[in-house]
C-alpha cells in the first residue's frame, strides 16, 4: 500500500501563469493508479475533469500550436473558433482531422512517484506539452528541493532511464502521454561545517555601516544553511552587536539578494571558549558550482564594538562529501576581511 507523502511534497502542481512559473496547492487531489493508461483514461481527456486539481485546460487559439488530442501529438492547422471543430494534423499518420476543443489539450497529467529510504508516495503534475524534460527535471526538484531544508538533488527517470537536464527531445519523442509514470529519488543531504581559519583573536573593531564580507564558489551543488559570526569580545564594550545579513549571488554586494534579515543581534558568549554565533537562514539556498555567492555582515547602531577574529585563512578548503570552497575578495567587504583574516569563520551546508 502506498504511503501518504509528507506534507510539504505533498498535492502540488507547476502552472504558468502570466509567463511565470507558479506552484499551486489542492488539499482534495486523489492519486490516479499509476498503470498504462487505458481507453476509459483516454477518454477522461475529452470532457472537462471534475477533479479540483486538475486545471481546466488552457484553450489553444493560434495555428501552429503543438496539442494533445484522443489520438495523440497534433498540430493546429485552423482555430476557426472555440466553438467549432478545429483541423489538426496528427503526427503520427500526417492525417489532418477535426476535434472538438473540449478534446485539445496543451497540458497533460503526469504521475510522479517520489522513492527514498524515508518515504514513498505519488502525486500528480500538470505539466505543458511543451515543456523539455530539462524543464520537467528542474520543476520537480523544485518542488521537493525548495520545500525541504534537507534534500539537496533529486534524479527523475522515465521508462528506466534518467531525464537528461541537457535534453530538449519533446515529450511526444520521449512517449509520454497523459499519466505517464516517473519516478523521482531524492537525495538527503548530511548538516556539515566549514572552519576557515586556524587561529582566533580578540581585538577586531568595527562601527555602524562596516561591512565585512567573503566570497567564494563550490565544485559542486549544495544547499547553505547559513554561516558563522563572531560574538563581541569586549568586557567593557557592549554584549551586544547589531548587524545586517545578507547572502548575495556575486563577488560584491550588489548582486542577487538570496537572503536578507535585518538587525541580528549577535550576543557575547556565556564562556570564553564561545566564540561563534551560528546565524542560520530561514531555509537552506541551493547553490550551484561554479557561481559566486557572498556572505555579508554589515554593523548597525551609533556604537563601536569590539569582536573576535580569524587568522592564517586558507584560499580554498575541501569540505565533506568532497565539497571543495574557493575563497576570493569580496569587493564589498570594507573593513578589512579577507581571505586570511576577519571575520565569517565558518560555512554551515548540506551536501
Amino acid at each position: 500500500m502506498t504511503e501518504v507523502l509528507p506534507l510539504r511534497f505533498r498535492d502540488k502542481a507547476w502552472r504558468v501563469t502570466n509567463k511565470t512559473w507558479l506552484l499551486f496547492s489542492n488539499n482534495l487531489f486523489k492519486v490516479r493508479k499509476p498503470e498504462a493508461p487505458t481507453k476509459d483514461q483516454k477518454d477522461v481527456l475529452k470532457k472537462k475533469s471534475t477533479s479540483k486539481f486538475y486545471f481546466n485546460p488552457r484553450k489553444p487559439e493560434s495555428k501552429g500550436t503543438i496539442v494533445y488530442t484522443p489520438e495523440g501529438y497534433g498540430v493546429i492547422q485552423d482555430p476557426k473558433t472555440m466553438a467549432q471543430p478545429i483541423p489538426i494534423k496528427l503526427n503520427s499518420s500526417g492525417k489532418i482531422k477535426e476535434f472538438d476543443p473540449n478534446l485539445i489539450f496543451v497540458d497533460i497529467p503526469i504521475i510522479i512517484g517520489f522513492m527514498s529510504s524515508n518515504f514513498k508516495g505519488e502525486e500528480q503534475l500538470t505539466i505543458p506539452i511543451n515543456i523539455s524534460p530539462k524543464e520537467i527535471v528542474s520543476k520537480i526538484e523544485a518542488s521537493i528541493v525548495g520545500s525541504s531544508e534537507n534534500v539537496v538533488n533529486v534524479q527523475v527517470f522515465f521508462q528506466g532511464r534518467e531525464l537528461s537536464r541537457q535534453n530538449n527531445t519533446s515529450l511526444e519523442r520521449l512517449g509520454i502521454i497523459p499519466n505517464s509514470k516517473f519516478i523521482a529519488v531524492p537525495e538527503v543531504g548530511i548538516p556539515y561545517t566549514i572552519v576557515r581559519y586556524q587561529n582566533v583573536y580578540n581585538g577586531w573593531g568595527y562601527s555602524d555601516k562596516c561591512i565585512n564580507a567573503t566570497a567564494f564558489s563550490v565544485n559542486k551543488s549544495i544547499k547553505i544553511r547559513g554561516f558563522g559570526m563572531y560574538m563581541p569580545d569586549d568586557n567593557n564594550g557592549p554584549r551586544t552587536c547589531a548587524v545586517n545579513v545578507r547572502f548575495v549571488r556575486g563577488i560584491d554586494d550588489t548582486g542577487q539578494i538570496l537572503f536578507n534579515k535585518q538587525e541580528v543581534q549577535v550576543l557575547k558568549g556565556d564562556s570564553p571558549e564561545i566564540n561563534i554565533f551560528e546565524f542560520l537562514f530561514d531555509r537552506p539556498i541551493r547553490l550551484n558550482p561554479g557561481d559566486v555567492y557572498s556572505c555579508v555582515q554589515e554593523a548597525v547602531g551609533n556604537y563601536s564594538c569590539c569582536t573576535f577574529y580569524g587568522d592564517k585563512g586558507q584560499g580554498e578548503i575541501t569540505g565533506e562529501k568532497d565539497v571543495n570552497f574557493t575563497f576570493v575578495e569580496c569587493y564589498s567587504s570594507v573593513n578589512n576581511t579577507n581571505k586570511q583574516c576577519g571575520q565569517i569563520p565558518e560555512i554551515y551546508y548540506y551536501a
